[in-house]
């Protein structure tokens, strides 16, 4: 629904890969969606089944780690893969509503998932921060930084940091410490387990 919200100025050519034209745009984009969503649901009923958190709180957990993914993945600096030219403030306000439609359905759906297929537990335990957490988060974005800036240069992926080296790099951070506050977030859902 958010991708309505865009500027019509794009060109739907420029994004035709061999798939699109053999099958067609629409379906492309239907597959994708049902795609991204059913691995949200599966994974969040696979993992939170054997949870002994509450159905709220598993759904929210899943849900805020997936919606970070393609909210933040949604903000990486590829100009060259939108309608603009530069990266600015319509670069930024067009991958915001693009990823924050995918985030909120993501979060949505994982409630409502883990709330009617979940078992309840009687257990609530409250959401804590601490000094291991905060170190733990900051290690995982350090590596994660250190890897993709890596992989950038060397040009194993692709990617505008030549063009636009102070977005790039600071995407790159956020999306670290995203990684780090998923491992956060869904650590206690799996701390029973064998590490």
């Amino acid at each position: 629904m958010s991708k309505m919200l865009l500027p019509s100025d794009v060109n739907a050519q420029d994004f035709d890969s061999i798939i699109v034209l053999t099958f067609g745009f629409p379906a492309v984009a239907v597959f994708y969606f049902l795609l991204i969503y059913s691995h949200c649901a599966f994974t969040m009923q696979y993992f939170g089944r054997t949870s002994d958190y509450s159905k709220l709180q598993i759904g929210l957990r899943f849900g805020i780690c997936f919606a970070l993914i393609y909210f933040i993945g949604m903000q990486e600096v590829m100009v060259e893969a939108s309608p603009f030219k530069t990266w600015g403030i319509d670069f930024l306000i067009y991958q915001f509503v693009m990823g924050i439609g995918e985030a909120l359905v993501a979060i949505i759906m994982c409630v409502v998932i883990s709330s009617l297929t979940l078992k309840n537990s009687v257990h609530k335990k409250p959401w804590a921060i601490d000094a291991n957490k905060v170190i733990a988060v900051l290690i995982i974005a350090a590596a994660y930084t250190i890897e993709r800036v890596f992989v950038c240069w060397t040009g194993i992926i692709s990617s505008d940091v030549k063009l636009f080296p102070v977005p790039c790099y600071l995407w790159t951070v956020i999306f670290g410490l995203a990684l780090g506050c998923m491992y956060i977030i869904l650590y206690p859902l799996f701390s029973k387990e064998k590490r």
